[in-house]
């Protein structure tokens, strides 16, 4: 029987890990200080709530992406899932004339569709996560294009019918007062992730996975279950990451111009 490493970690050696858990906040804090002392009117409240209004597709994209990185995955089909599933939503409603709501659970059962089914060719069919999720980014990004036509998926511009979604991630008030509600639904997301991680049993095995996948298979546990169960929620962080976009650019909508994809495959490398 094997024998837990008691091991103990030096004190100044426990400092440099809590020094490092700080550096990517303290340089955050760095650069707002910088563009706020050089920067024309950067230090307002308009500039950051227009800095949350364009950065919340990347926070629910790294929560999601998060589950894989720790098991020692990736997922390289997260910003075509998003993509896809925002341009299938918009065609059901400009094209095939659904309802808003109906179209935006559409872009939530699209993006936790293409997680399940890379979940299931991972930890079913045993492929690599690069190859699997490479092979998803080409199909959802095919996907989104015929089901588009090749055609960008517009919404309706904020204060027109059916634009009452948009308050989701940003509420306008008769006084033209913005305030980023989207910033209480990534904080939200990210503290139910928090204790997705640190405080249930499907937390600890991904940690487990993450570590030493062969020991963790020697240990007992089901691997199959919790590396198939990350990339689930990666899709629901995808999914709802789809709404977002369509909240923030809206009137264009989204597309499959080579732009964008060219900046969604950058985004998910």
């Amino acid at each position: 029987m094997a024998v837990a490493d008691t091991k103990l970690v030096p004190a100044d050696q426990k400092k440099g890990l809590d020094m490092q858990k700080l550096l990517a906040p303290l340089a955050l804090v760095i650069i707002y200080v910088f563009f706020s002392i050089f920067g024309r009117n950067f230090f307002s409240y308009t500039t950051l709530v227009n800095i949350l209004d364009s950065s919340y597709y990347i926070g629910f994209l790294g929560i999601g992406v998060t589950f894989v990185i720790i098991t020692g995955g990736i997922d390289l089909s997260c910003g075509t899932v998003m993509m896809a599933a925002a341009i299938i939503g918009g065609t059901a409603y400009k094209t095939w004339g659904w309802p808003m709501w109906l179209s935006l659970l559409l872009i939530l059962a699209v993006g936790v569709l293409f997680g399940f089914f890379n979940g299931f060719l991972i930890s079913r069919l045993g492929l690599p996560p690069f190859i699997a999720t490479l092979g998803t980014q080409m199909v959802s990004l095919g996907t989104g294009s015929i089901v588009s036509n090749v055609r960008s998926a517009t919404f309706p511009a904020r204060g027109a019918a059916d634009s009452w979604f948009k308050s989701a991630f940003k509420y306008i008030t008769p006084n033209d007062f913005s305030f980023p509600t989207g910033a209480l639904l990534l904080f939200g997301m990210a503290f139910l992730a928090y204790i997705v991680l640190t405080r249930t049993k499907m937390g600890r095995y991904i940690f487990a996975i993450g570590g030493n996948e062969s020991a963790a298979r020697l240990a007992g546990i089901s691997v199959d279950a919790p590396a198939g169960a990350a990339p689930k929620r990666t899709s629901s962080c995808r999914a709802v990451t789809g709404t977002g976009v369509i909240c923030w650019q809206s009137p264009a909508g989204a597309d499959c111009s080579s732009d964008t994809v060219s900046r969604l495959m950058a985004l998910s490398a």
